[in-house]
């Protein structure tokens, strides 16, 4: 029988069964209560409505949130719009209204803030007929999530306002006894839900989404996004203009690769300068981008990009793009529709890593790891250099032996250390410590309080860009030390007693042991080498040599034990707050 008949369009002839059309209610409020879920959070609908005015071209936005008062406020000088439109686009709330060169679709981010907070307004008036006025809508969470039918959002007319972007209108303004506006469309949602999980501020997680999200379009269109967060305690937690910026890393070469199910991939990426680059991914043509964390976690989730590649990209070392005419946009903006096409694209993304990302990614690490070892070296010579000069007479006859001498070139005595002699870092006068990025990346700094920071980076280019490789040396003493593997992984360090240089041995595994602990352990580990280092060159020619070195060796395992175990024990305190 055909669906016109059981429909009613045409009365259906009953043979032996007995037939009946049951209806079904349809709960239209709880369901778009349910449907602004796909913001689940106050974080996700301000990018929602920071979107919504760098679709409507606005150059400037301003996000107020008030925790003690319990407000969130985002105003934008975009385009507005007329009451017509406006209706329109709540007529057709789950449908597209934007033109394809749009960030994302009008749909259901119109009622993002819907369960977030008990009521909130909408206002608009339209560019080049600020004549008209505002308008202003009303959305309360509680009426429309009880309504079982169509709803009607009500509005009023706001006469006191009026537009005014230079400061002749905003005097005309105050003359008629109006309030001058410099906003086109503000969204104000009053009454924040008191649940933790919704309405927190992750102020600088904020700030990147937004740039990761909306960086290409705010650089281009020139949008600046100023965020204003006052805690619940009334005290700013934070304010901040936000202005994208282009990628000044080294650009790759833009690599294209065709799928048969994706399209053409475009790789259009940069080595981030900065310690921390962002990758972003999208389709052809639309500016709107989902982040590499994003991408990445749907991606690994379904199983179609291989975990190192996706760690790989999400890692910093990259910035830019990589866009696929197929692909498509979930309807949550957080990833893409999962069909052929995504795959695909994955598909094409190990194509480039295997071909082009791998290579810069392992060269990366090695220099990322150089530049550690130079770190934890010029702290750790700072501290042993003070040590041996409060030691004072103790030392003496070792620092004699080496003090103000330097290695000719070609003395086969000196041990594997001598390479890019020329370049080397000094500790001597203004040393230069530089800042380091936690004990495993992300924030901070371990600037030695005792050691005066130099004028610039210690960082010293060597060819084709790439950092040289130096010598860490002392200004008091002579002494000069250098982290590099030697050819025996047994080895702890080489030191060539005459010229006061010293080979730690970075392949050594007490040295890696520390080295995952992060700066500090490293730190410890070479001040104590250095140390015992120095000691035992006092017994070199004597015959209690073989045992002191004996004794050494095997205190120098147990302290090993004592930095790692000392510093997890440092990091669950600092977990447990």
């Amino acid at each position: 029988m055909s669906t016109q008949k059981l429909l009613g369009r045409e009365k259906p002839k009953i043979v032996g069964y007995e037939q009946d059309i049951s209806p079904m209610e349809v709960p239209v409020g709880r369901i778009l209560v349910h449907l602004a879920e796909t913001y689940p959070d106050l974080m996700s609908t301000i990018c929602e409505l920071v979107q919504n005015g760098i679709d409507e071209n606005a150059t400037r936005i301003k996000v107020n949130v008030d925790l003690e008062e319990r407000t969130l406020v985002v105003s934008d000088n975009g385009e507005g719009a007329s009451k017509e439109k406006f209706k329109t686009a709540l007529k057709r709330v789950l449908r597209t209204m934007k033109s394809g060169d749009k960030l994302g679709r009008w749909g259901i981010g119109l009622l993002s803030p819907l369960g977030k907070c008990d009521h909130y307004t909408t206002t608009f008036c339209e560019k080049d007929n600020e004549v008209a006025g505002y308008r202003k809508w009303y959305f309360r969470t509680r009426e429309i999530e009880t309504s079982d039918r169509d709803i009607n959002i009500p509005s009023e007319t706001v006469p006191n306002f009026v537009f005014a972007e230079s400061e002749q209108q905003e005097r005309g303004a105050r003359k008629r006894g109006k309030t001058a506006i410099w906003w086109r469309a503000q969204v104000r949602c009053h009454r924040l839900v008191r649940d933790y999980q919704t309405t927190k501020i992750d102020f600088e997680t904020l700030v990147e989404t937004i740039l990761d999200k909306f960086g290409r379009v705010m650089f281009r269109n020139g949008v600046i996004v100023n965020i204003h967060l006052v805690g619940e305690d009334g005290k700013v937690a934070a304010e901040r203009n936000i202005v994208a910026s282009a990628y000044t890393g080294r650009k790759l070469p833009e690599v294209v690769i065709e799928n048969k199910d994706a399209g053409k991939v475009t790789f259009s990426l940069f080595i981030a300068h900065k310690a921390k680059g962002r990758v972003s991914f999208g389709e052809t043509g639309n500016d709107f981008r989902i982040k590499a964390g994003e991408f990445g976690s749907q991606a690994k989730e379904i199983g179609i990009l291989d975990t190192e590649i996706a760690e790989a990209i999400e890692g910093g070392v990259f910035e830019g793009d990589i866009v696929a005419e197929r692909i498509n946009l979930h309807s949550n903006r957080k990833s893409f529709v999962a069909n052929d096409a995504l795959v695909g694209f994955c598909i094409a993304i190990e194509e480039w890593y295997k071909k082009h990302g791998r290579g810069v990614v392992e060269e990366n690490k090695s220099q990322n790891r150089d530049l550690f070892h130079q770190k934890a070296g010029i702290l750790a010579m700072a501290q042993v250099e003070e040590l041996m000069e409060k030691s004072g007479e103790n030392f003496k006859d070792v620092f004699e032996k080496f003090k103000l001498k330097t290695v000719r070139q070609g003395d086969k005595t000196a041990p594997a250390v001598a390479e890019d002699d020329d370049s080397s870092l000094s500790t001597a006068g203004n040393p230069l410590v530089p800042k380091e990025p936690g004990e495993g990346g992300g924030g901070g700094s371990t600037d030695d309080p005792k050691v005066k920071k130099g004028p610039h980076s210690p960082t010293v280019a060597g060819p084709l860009g790439r950092p040289r490789k130096k010598v860490i040396k002392g200004g008091k003493t002579g002494l000069s030390i250098k982290c590099e593997p030697l050819t025996s992984t047994i080895e702890v360090y080489r030191f060539d007693t005459k010229s006061g240089r010293m080979a730690i041995n970075s392949s050594n595994q007490k040295f890696g042991l520390c080295e995952k602990g992060g700066i500090i352990c490293l730190v410890r580990y070479i001040e104590t080498v250095m140390i015992q280092a120095l000691l035992l060159s006092r017994y070199e020619n004597k015959p209690t040599y073989p045992g002191q070195r004996t004794i050494m060796f095997e205190y120098l395992d147990l302290t090993v034990q004592q930095i790692v175990a000392g510093n997890t024990l440092l990091r669950k305190l600092r977990r447990r707050g």
